[in-house]
């Protein structure tokens, strides 16, 4: 039996771009928006969009207020 690669019929699997340009016109349109908001916005778990929002915070890109539950992320 074939090894199972996670790729059907021999194609590879379907990478999709980085959100990173769809995330910094969500937050360009809007004053404030959650994570949760975002992800339902572009189709994509909390985590992934929470991990992206991290890497632009680093950047100086985007920048948080709030905490937990209550936090809202902003274009810096």
């Amino acid at each position: 039996m074939a090894k199972k690669t996670g790729a059907r019929r021999g194609r590879p699997p379907k990478k999709r771009k980085p959100p990173t340009e769809d995330l910094v016109n969500m937050l360009a349109e809007h004053d404030k928006v959650s994570t949760s908001e975002l992800g339902a916005f572009l189709s994509l778990p909390a985590r992934q969009v929470r991990e992206e929002l991290i890497e632009l915070e680093k950047l100086g890109i985007v920048y948080r207020t709030g905490s937990r539950r209550g936090t809202r992320w902003h274009l810096g």
